[in-house]
């Protein structure tokens, strides 16, 4: 949802108000998006329906140093993947749209190495 140097607790709190209740949340993967340069990131796109997505515009609203503008929902599936080899992944992945069913809302924090559940439907 978002990336910053810090994420405030009122972010986080933010979360877990207003993504928790929306837990299990059913959305569609659907395209896949290549992010990068020399190493590339593979993503599955994800649409997510309208309260979700006032949701985490809403979060994002309570972090005031992020490193990205906007919010690109997506599944990660593979990173620094080498250039070269991406025609090799696509050709793994599929092209099918697939539904998942989100049932927890987790921080990654990759400076500490630490994933910790914010909310879950559990």
């Amino acid at each position: 949802m978002v990336s910053a140097p810090a994420l405030p607790d009122a972010a986080v709190e933010a979360s877990r108000r207003l993504l928790g209740p929306l837990l299990p949340l059913r959305v569609r993967v659907s395209g896949l998006l290549l992010l990068g340069g020399g190493r590339v990131t593979l993503a599955h796109a994800v649409d997510v329906d309208d309260a979700a997505l006032v949701a985490v515009l809403e979060v994002r609203s309570h972090v005031p140093e992020q490193q990205h503008a906007g919010w690109l929902a997506h599944v990660t599936l593979a990173r620094r993947v080498p250039r070269e080899r991406v025609q090799e992944a696509v050709d793994a992945l599929g092209w099918a749209d697939t539904v998942l069913c989100l049932v927890e809302l987790r921080r990654w924090d990759p400076d500490a190495g630490t994933v910790s559940t914010v909310a879950s439907a559990r």
